[in-house]
């Protein structure tokens, strides 16, 4: 049986290595959980103006990883919803999305790219969507 994470909303902004040169860009994820084990790699390009995520799901665990741009994020525990919080994430940041847990972005600036590690395969019964806005 798959071990859970401990639910909360509080931002987990993971320390990262984000380098950029001539040669190009490298963007290396550190000290990932022991208990991440990932399943699904997925890229969002999103477009600014518009919010995504507004969703939870009960088993999956999510990284979140802005690889360029800038994102302002909304999130709120499900099963606690005074329990909520909003920031900003940029280049090189990551958060630990934790079930129950909500996360909505936007982007803040064109060309952002993202992408979401998650330890589930895709599952349309572990997908709740909620209105957060």
């Amino acid at each position: 049986m798959r071990q859970r994470m401990i639910q909360s909303n509080i931002p987990k902004l993971q320390p990262n290595r984000f380098h950029q040169d001539e040669r190009g860009s490298l963007f290396a994820i550190n000290e990932i959980p022991l208990a991440f084990e990932t399943k699904r790699l997925y890229l969002i390009e999103p477009t600014p103006g518009f919010w995504r995520g507004k969703h939870y799901h009960k088993l999956s665990n999510q990284m979140i990883c802005v690889v360029s741009g800038r994102i302002e994020c909304k999130t709120f525990n499900y099963f606690d919803s005074n329990n909520k919080a909003e920031f900003e994430m940029s280049q090189g940041n990551v958060y630990l999305q934790l079930p129950g847990i909500t996360f909505t972005f936007n982007a803040i600036t064109d060309k952002t790219k993202i992408i979401v590690l998650s330890d589930t395969l895709h599952d349309p019964n572990d997908y709740f969507e909620v209105k957060i806005l």
